[in-house]
């Protein structure tokens, strides 16, 4: 297919955002039922010789409209120019596929001529054309210094470091590597959800690419336009949908009340009148009358301020807000969901100690890991560190990782050839004399360099990451894998786990610390760096020997047992979704309060009895039996795990855990969303907040009523509110001004509802002895009185 035929079925590569013009907008808004009610009123206000009146209000209205026109012009060109993405792109394509951009192509580098090789210019012609130009199937060039990207692309090559935070909030950078041509992704449907470790999206900006070869990083483009994630996004923000809330629906109620009392005020004003025998125009004016006075036409606009004050004070606070109706729905929330790391606890965690194992049995705690044998290589290996303009950056927790072995960092470019794959990164101890050591459980041996030849990055659904590595020296290359410690037990030969896993694994979880496992196995000198490229996920993560435990201390940020305690005075019950240990978060829950210590936490597991899947209850004494729980004062814990196997097995007991649960272990992203979805939903019907922090949250912040994330951005794309303070105090500063918001709205709906009502009887009064009220009496009654109140 052509490259015009597919731009005239795609279109161009650009997200424009509409910005209307100001008569455009008038007539837009001009039709809203508010303004047509407004103008019927004031037609009819200036045929009863009500001119003053009349001319008040059509200036007050005139005001609003155009503020409200300026407003909304102002939001489309700070939209517009917030997505608006001008850039070139490299497309890597043959000649003849490439014909049809002609007359639109220069024969340059995007960044220079150092970003482009002359091996690359060999695979194809390298065009660098205006980035709207490109479509769905077009192989593209990625430079080292990196690039914002314009589309959605699926890396083909090599590996980028990409920052995202425009789209998920998520402040630290991302690694991404090639698709895999086998294996892990071959011989399965490619899914954008599934594979985005592969995806570059439009709008993150790639602060880096490296390849192991000399040749550029490449990748095929997907997705263009509003096709992009970046373009959904745009979409979602244009054509939002309005949450719903009780309080709004009860006022629409009452409005079509009050409606159903003008008709009756409408027939009695006839009778009246024609009793007074007045004349036509009269009745039909005044009779139409009643109803203005009835339904206020200023009751949408006066219960607005509340929202607009709240708004302000909470942007003084540092908290912002993309939708402010969600500010009157924090105020009727009656759950609040939280994220553990970053979250509840600091998102710096520091490095306790390591726990090898020789021969399946745990050595003492080690602080200093230097010399601990393959455990020593594994800290320093199985990470996704990288360094940008000379600074090693990456997640905190493998940077602390890393630091505690004291090893040294480096990163090299296509022309180092000090290894046979060409490694970009290589790892390497001070001095090789460090790892000679009499600390029991060390390997007797010396380590030079070792590279790191292949990535396999972090996965919230496998729960672990993996590198593949070499030793300078050595003529076989070496797994190894880091992670949830169930998760790379099960990758581990039987032979090689303690039989005191579990106990450990408790000893240290229980007490509030993050523990990871780490594995490893050698391959066999037979297996070349191309077979090993090829190799899938599953074949290289398997048979693996078991080296121990990395333990890291999760600290509590100083705001977290406040918060929480305000929560629960407040009867807002407080829930932890995580995606770490159970045992780990049961501690965290305890020790912030958020199960309190006369409260039992009874652990909810899965095992399997004769075949079939059954459900085990213990706390932390012993087992007990379903039946006791109803009697006693409990909360439930339960991992991800257990949580498939209550959804698929046990549906009926579902409410009852929702019900009691507090604290969700294990959890991956989409387990979180559908935790908050299932407490929203009859029979709960809860009104639920999510504060998180990261990208794994996303989902979860989406689908609550109230989204609140911690980030950097002023505007996180994933949630409602953005919270600059560090810390969950953010939650009780959005909860106390959403209720001041909504007593304030409810306090405006009561008050114009009743003056509206006094007033209809006032006229109903005057009506019987066919009279009205003057001109400077309405004047006085809805500016001067209203607007002091």
């Amino acid at each position: 297919q052509s490259t015009w035929a597919k731009r005239f079925i795609y279109g161009e590569n650009s997200i424009e955002v509409e910005v209307k013009g100001y008569i455009q907008l008038f007539f837009g808004e001009i039709v809203n039922p508010f303004y047509i009610f407004q103008i019927c009123s004031i037609i009819l206000w200036s045929l009863d010789a009500y001119y003053f009146y009349a001319g008040a209000i059509f200036l007050i209205s005139a005001v609003s409209l155009s503020l409200s026109l300026y407003e909304t012009r102002k939001q489309a060109i700070n939209l517009r120019d917030m997505v608006r993405s001008e850039a070139q792109c490299l497309v890597m394509n043959s000649e003849n596929s490439l014909t049809s951009h002609s007359g639109s192509l220069t024969d340059r580098p995007l960044c220079g001529e150092g970003s482009i090789t002359d091996s690359a210019r060999l695979e194809g012609i390298i065009w660098d054309i205006d980035s709207k130009l490109v479509v769905p199937g077009d192989n593209i060039a990625v430079p080292s210094e990196g690039c914002n990207m314009t589309c959605d692309a699926v890396l083909l090559s090599g590996t980028c470091i990409v920052n995202e935070s425009s789209l998920t909030g998520e402040s630290l950078p991302v690694t991404k590597t090639a698709l895999p041509t086998t294996g892990d992704c071959g011989t399965e449907k490619f899914s954008i959800t599934d594979h985005k470790r592969h995806v570059l999206f439009s709008g993150t900006t790639v602060l880096q690419s490296r390849s192991a070869s000399n040749e550029s990083v490449r990748g095929v483009i997907i997705r263009t336009s509003f096709a992009t994630s970046k373009g959904q996004l745009v979409r979602s923000i244009l054509f939002s949908n309005a949450q719903t809330f009780q309080f709004y629906r009860d006022a629409l109620k009452f409005i079509g009340m009050l409606s159903i009392l003008a008709v009756v005020g409408f027939a009695y004003s006839v009778v009246v009148l024609l009793r007074e025998k007045a004349a036509v125009k009269d009745i039909i004016i005044k009779s139409f009358d009643l109803i203005t006075v009835v339904v206020p036409p200023a009751l949408p606009a006066a219960m607005t301020v509340s929202t607009i004050y709240a708004q302000s004070r909470l942007k003084s606070q540092g908290i912002y807000c993309t939708q402010p109706a969600s500010i009157n729905i924090c105020g009727g929330l009656d759950c609040f969901c939280f994220d553990k790391t970053g979250t509840l606890t600091e998102d710096q965690l520091d490095f306790d100690c390591a726990v090898p194992v020789n021969n399946r049995v745990f050595g003492l705690s080690q602080q200093d890991t230097s010399s601990l044998g393959d455990l020593t290589v594994a800290m320093a290996t199985c990470h996704s560190l990288t360094t940008i303009k000379g600074e090693l950056c990456g997640d905190p927790l493998d940077l602390k990782m890393f630091e505690s072995t004291r090893w040294v960092f480096e990163q090299f470019g296509a022309e180092e050839r000090r290894f046979d794959s060409l490694a970009p990164t290589v790892v390497r101890p001070v001095s090789s004399d460090l790892y000679d050591s009499s600390i029991p459980f060390s390997v007797p041996k010396r380590v030079s360099e070792v590279g790191i030849l292949k990535q396999f990055p972090f996965s919230s659904h496998l729960q672990r990451m993996s590198v593949v590595t070499r030793q300078l020296d050595d003529e076989f290359m070496v797994v190894f894998s880091k992670g949830a410690p169930e998760k790379v037990a099960s990758l581990c030969r039987n032979e090689s786990i303690p039989n005191d896993f579990h106990k450990v694994l408790h000893q240290y979880s229980s007490t509030g610390l993050r523990v990871l496992a780490a594995a490893y196995r050698p391959l066999d000198s037979s297996i070349t760096w191309h077979q090993m490229h090829k190799s899938s996920r599953d074949v290289l993560e398997c048979n693996m020997t078991f080296l121990g435990f990395i333990v890291f201390q999760n600290f509590l940020k100083p705001g977290t047992s406040r918060t929480i305690s305000t929560l629960k005075d407040a009867r807002i019950r407080v829930v932890m979704i995580t995606g770490d240990n159970i045992a780990t978060a049961n501690a965290v829950a305890r020790n912030c309060g958020l199960v309190d210590d006369g409260e039992r936490l009874v652990t909810i597991e899965a095992n399997t009895f004769n075949g079939e899947p059954s459900l085990m209850f213990k706390t932390e004494e012993r087992k007990i039996n379903r039946s006791f729980i109803d009697y006693h004062n409990y909360s439930f814990s339960i991992t991800g795990h257990c949580w498939t196997v209550l959804e698929n097995q046990f549906p009926t007991l579902i409410h009852l855990i929702l019900r009691k649960a507090s604290v969700f272990a294990r959890m991956s992203p989409s387990q979180k969303t559908r935790i908050v979805t299932l407490l929203q939903q009859p029979p709960l019907s809860l009104c639920v907040g999510m504060c998180g922090d990261g990208a794994n949250d996303c989902g979860a912040l989406r689908a609550a009523n109230v989204g609140v994330s911690l980030s950097e951005a002023e505007a996180s794309v994933a949630s409602p509110f953005t919270s600059h303070q560090p810390d969950i105090g953010c939650v009780t500063n959005l909860i106390r001004e959403g209720r001041c918001s909504l007593a304030t709205s409810f306090a405006v709906f009561k008050y114009m509802a009743l003056y509206s009502f006094i007033q209809f009887v006032t006229l109903l009064i005057v009506y019987w002895i066919n009279s009205n009220l003057g001109d400077w009496q309405f004047l006085y009654i809805d500016l001067i009185i209203t607007t002091a109140m």
